[in-house]
Formats: structure tokens, C-alpha cells, sequence
């Protein structure tokens, strides 16, 4: 018994000695959006090396680095997780275009943003752009 008692004992020093289990970081989501508010905010396209903003009032800009400037700007509608843009100061002008808009999110925060095409984009500056995927950078 004392035996028995013994190894029950040690085996309880054990377990309290383990370190507790590192919680992991939720991992990202992604999900359809569900309002404009859900891409509000500008996002880096890398490859292009452009940055997009989205604003509250119904406008987007896209742009570069100071040397670039701004290379398109113009209106936008947002309806059941599609993205409808119309440019008015580009090539693109004549050309809107909608997109569905899925955003990436880990602990709530917007992480990265991905359009897909509905239809087909012929405006193929725009379409090369929205075709990566962009980091968010500031709301």
C-alpha cells in the first residue's frame, strides 16, 4: 500500500511541476464582408506597390509613392458582399467593375483583404492590381 501511495505521489509532483499550455493566437479568418465598414480603411498591394483606400463616404483613391502620385480615384458601392467600382479619373472610366470582397481578420483586426471578380474586369490595370491580395495598413 505504501508502495502504491508513493507512486501516486510522485506522480502528482509531476503534474503540477509541467508548465502550463501555451495558448495559441487565433488563427486568421477569412470571411465574405458584410458591410463597407468591414474594408473601410487602405490596404498595400505589394507587387503592384500601390496602396487603395476605401473611405466611409462612398469614394475610393488608389496610389503610390509620392513620385507616382495618384493613379485612379472615384466612386464606389458595396451590396451583399460586392464591391462595385467606377473610376473617374482613369482609362478605366467607362469601365466599372464588381468584385466580392473577402477579408482576412486574426483577434478582430483586419490583417488582409481579397477581391474576386465577378464577371470579368476589362479594365486590366485595375484587375492586375485588386488580382493580389493587400495588407491592410491603417483604418
Amino acid at each position: 500500500m505504501k508502495k502504491v501511495a508513493f507512486i501516486l505521489f510522485i506522480a502528482m509532483l509531476l503534474a503540477a511541476c509541467q508548465s502550463p499550455a501555451t495558448a495559441q493566437p487565433p488563427a486568421p479568418v477569412e470571411t465574405l464582408a458584410t458591410s463597407a465598414s468591414d474594408f473601410i480603411g487602405i490596404w498595400w498591394y505589394p507587387k503592384a506597390g500601390v496602396k487603395v483606400e476605401y473611405k466611409a463616404d462612398g469614394t475610393f483613391r488608389v496610389y503610390g509613392s509620392e513620385a507616382i502620385g495618384e493613379l485612379d480615384k472615384g466612386n464606389y458601392s458595396f451590396d451583399a458582399g460586392k464591391l462595385t467600382t467606377i473610376s473617374t479619373s482613369s482609362s478605366c472610366t467607362d469601365n466599372p467593375a464588381t468584385y466580392e470582397v473577402y477579408v482576412t481578420r486574426q483577434d478582430g483586426n483586419p490583417v488582409s483583404i481579397r477581391l474576386q471578380v465577378v464577371g470579368e474586369d476589362t479594365c486590366q490595370s485595375r484587375a492586375g492590381v485588386l488580382a493580389e491580395e493587400g495588407k491592410f495598413q491603417k483604418p
